[in-house]
Order: C-alpha cells, then structure tokens, then sequence
C-alpha cells in the first residue's frame, strides 16, 4: 500500500491494517488490485496474510485462496511456510479431481477439473455477466503452465500414468491421455486422506483428561471392541479397518509420557512415529499420506528428487529407528534404491552396505542411525548429509561432521 499508493481505492485511507483485518474477518481473504498496468500489462494481484495465505491452503476453510494458488500464479512474496503448504494443497487438488474423474482422461479433462474445483457451488458462476467457457479458457490459454505445476507431482503418483509419452512441457497444443488405478480401496486411502474442510469440531471431552485417564480409558476402548470383534455384520473393508484402529489405540496406549520432550520431537518429525499403519502385518499399501502428513516430509520429498536429479549421493541422518522405519517405507514408496544402517544391524552388513552404497551407481540413498552410523563408516561416494533430526549431543554431530 506504501510502495503503490497509485493501485488503492480511498479505502487507502483508513490504513493497510484495518484493510487487510476487514477482508480476512469479513470478506474473502485478500485485498484484490485489478486493472493495474505493470512494465506495460495489465495484471491483478491480491494481498494477504502469510498466516491468513497458509490456513486455507493447509485445510481448504473457504477454498478461495487455495483455489486461486491451485492454477498457474505468481507468489510474489517467496516463502517457506507458503511453499510447503502449497504443496499439500497442489497435491489434494489432484487426489480430488481423480475422484471425480472417469478411468481413462486426458491432460485438459485432469487440469479442467482442478481448475473448477474453486468454482463448484459459487453462485457468481450462474451469472450472466461469467462466460459458461471460464475454466475451459484458463486451461486452454495456460497449458504449459499447468503441465509444469502438475507434471512433477503426477510422475509421483503411483496409480496415475500417462498412456502414451510424456507430453513435451514447451507444447500447448499437446493433451495426452493417462488412466488411473479404479482399486476401491486405493481410492479410499486417497477420499481419506483429503482435507476436512467445512465443519466446526466440537469440543471434545478427551482433552479435558489427564493423561491417565485418557490411557485408561483407551483400554477401556480396546476392552470393549475385543468383546465385539467377533461381529459377523462387518464387511471385509470394515473389519480391516477395524484391525488397523485397534492397532492404532494399542500403541498409543503403550506410549509412556515420562519425557513429554522426547515424544515432541518425534510428533514433528511425522505423527507416524507414534502410529505407522504401513508397518503392521497385511497392511494398508504405502500412500501420499507418508509424505503430506509431516512438514519435515514434505519438505525432504521436494529436496530429495532436485539432489538426485544433479548426480549427488545422498546420507540422511535421524535419531529414531521409527523415523528410518518412515523413511525408508517413503524411498519404497518412491522407488529409490537405499542402504541403511541402524543399531540391529550386523557388523558384516554394515560392511555389504558400506561396498554397495560407495560403488552401485543405482545406490544413491544412504539412511543411518544418528548413534549407530556416527563412527566407523567409510562414505567417500556421499557429498550430501541431510540431518533429519539434528541429535542435541554435539558429540554425535561432530562425528556425522567427520564423515565429510
């Protein structure tokens, strides 16, 4: 408002902050300038809070401003907390719109559908004065720009593939076709790990407990859900879902809260540290939610790729077993071939991996105990470390240092 006084109405006037406080309270979020002439075009570009920006992206409240940022826009203020929330929001974008898609679409049907998600109820588009073509026209004027915002993130999904080749980014006339995997139960995980947007929670009565009596009551649960595992009403779907809750409120139940620190930082690493639903025996296939789940995750899965991409070899370092367990299901789920070593490995393994890792060119990824790869380790292949947890003993981390 300071830097282009000449782009505000009179409501300059009464100051940036009752302005912006207005539109996120009120209105729709973001102070919008349309009709502003810059190195000779004629653009329109909102402003809004970074927090404000961030909670709709991460949890689609209104879906007004991560629709917006769900088609080719400019960010001009670059930030890591918008970026890592983007991503989650760009990534339910697509799981949404391959919902509603049929087995068998192209690359205009996939980027129409994500284009009009923002637009679906919003009464303004039955108005005369809005073209019926609106969201045809924006895919079609800005293909290439959707094929570089969505191309990397479909080459990751693991129940998408293009039919044909991949289309050439630099070519807007191109609409290749891809078909998706319609297995019920891939779709489920996807619909699950959607976002839960338009309802207010209620208070619960759990958060009122101390932690005794949550655990207490937990077995409670546990108690009474054996009594009635034997119901022959649930279908298969149900009673492995079933199998997959109790597992869940098991674990919990065991977690001992003596070092409330300790398990901080696990949760912040990935809430999987405290349940890992791909760990248990017949369980549920390895999803996207290993990644959008977890900010450390989300921020590793853009890292990573752009690493490997450029020839480097990669060691990431955590002090938690369970985190290794996550990471290493997340190198599966991407395909990455990897060594790892943690404290149950035997001496002679830590030496097949050790050769493997230092003269396999197809070995990029090297996971490794903070404790149990600290010393004793001959890496000369690695020219990058990723702490994915620094350990707050500097003796450990002055031994990682040495590995350089």
């Amino acid at each position: 408002m300071r830097q282009h006084p000449e782009h505000y109405s009179s409501l300059a006037k009464f100051g940036s902050g009752l302005v912006s406080t207005t539109q996120e309270r009120w209105g729709a979020g973001v102070y919008f300038n349309p009709y502003v002439i810059q190195n000779g075009v004629q653009i329109k570009y909102g402003v809004t809070s970074i927090d404000n920006l961030c909670t709709d992206l991460s949890s689609w409240n209104n879906l007004y401003l991560a629709g917006r940022l769900q088609k080719p826009v400019k960010i001009l203020r670059d930030h890591p907390r918008v970026r890592l929330a983007n991503q989650a929001n760009l990534i339910s974008a697509v799981r949404t719109a391959l919902l509603l898609l049929p087995p068998q679409f192209t690359e205009n049907e996939l980027y129409s559908t994500i284009a009009g998600l923002s637009y679906l109820g919003d009464p303004r588009m039955a108005l005369p004065t809005e073209s019926p073509s609106k969201v045809t026209d924006i895919v079609t004027h800005n293909m290439t720009s959707f094929r570089k915002l969505y191309g990397p993130l479909l080459a990751t999904l693991p129940n998408v593939d293009f039919t044909a080749t991949t289309p050439d980014n630099a070519d807007p006339d191109a609409n290749a076709k891809l078909s998706q995997d319609m297995d019920p139960t891939k779709r489920a995980n996807m619909g699950r790990s959607l976002r839960r947007t338009r309802y207010t929670e209620a208070d619960s009565d759990e958060d009122k407990l101390s932690d005794d009596e949550f655990e207490a009551k937990l077995a409670d649960e546990i108690a009474d859900d054996h009594v009635k595992e034997s119901s022959p009403e649930l279908t298969p779907e149900e009673a492995d879902f079933k199998r997959i809750v109790d597992a869940a409120k098991l674990e919990i139940s065991r977690k001992k809260l003596g070092n409330p620190l300790m398990q901080l930082r696990l949760v912040a690493n990935s809430p999987h540290n405290f349940f890992n639903p791909w760990g248990l025996e017949n369980g549920p296939e390895i999803d996207e939610r290993i990644v959008t789940a977890s900010g450390k995750m989300l921020l590793l899965d853009r890292l990573l790729p752009a690493l490997l991409k450029r020839g480097h070899k990669v060691l990431i370092f955590s002090q938690f077993k369970t985190q290794l367990d996550i990471l290493h299901d997340y190198c599966t789920f991407r395909k990455l071939k990897i060594c790892r070593i943690d404290g149950s490995v035997s001496q002679a393994e830590r030496q097949e991996h050790i050769d493997a890792f230092n003269s396999d060119p197809d070995f990029k990824v090297f996971l490794l105990s903070t404790r149990a790869g600290g010393q004793g380790i001959n890496l000369t292949a690695a020219d990058t470390v990723i702490l994915f947890d620094s350990d707050w003993n500097p003796r450990y981390i002055s031994l990682i240092r040495s590995l350089k």
